[in-house]
């Protein structure tokens, strides 16, 4: 008796140990299964971080660039305005035409037309001659 007492007690401990390492095994699977999916996660957040970050980043200093474009052409518009205003306030009395009124050249011009091509015209004929060198008389 003590001869199947020992036997069976052997097995129930193989059987307690076979089942203590199964369940061992297992644990250990998934607890490894779970630190792996863990940390494929994490690493995928990392990615999807450094991502982000990056293209916050990109956005950032493009925004940026467009920023300096913009102020650098609002600077060279300005100063382009300030030289032409500088040029035009600066010109002397002499670059500048005359504001003042022209005279009145109504009677002139009805007795003479100076503005003729090639000779002074009047409407006086006593003048005529005196006007046109090619009416005067030869000698005189």
């Amino acid at each position: 008796m003590t001869l199947i007492l020992t036997l069976t007690l052997t097995l129930i401990l193989t059987l307690t140990l076979t089942l203590t390492l199964i369940l061992t095994l297992t644990l250990t699977l998934t607890l490894t299964l779970i630190l792996t999916l863990t940390l494929i996660l994490i690493l995928i957040l990392t990615l999807i971080l450094t991502l982000t970050l990056t293209l916050i980043l990109t956005l950032t200093l493009t925004l940026i660039l467009i920023l300096i474009l913009i102020l650098t052409l609002i600077l060279t518009l300005t100063l382009t305005l300030i030289l032409t205003l500088t040029l035009t306030l600066s010109r002397t009395p002499l670059d500048v035409p005359s504001q003042r009124p022209l005279p009145d050249t109504t009677y002139h011009s009805q007795k003479a037309d100076i503005f003729a091509v090639g000779e002074i015209r009047t409407l006086n004929p006593n003048k005529r001659a005196t006007a046109d060198l090619s009416l005067r008389p030869r000698g005189l």
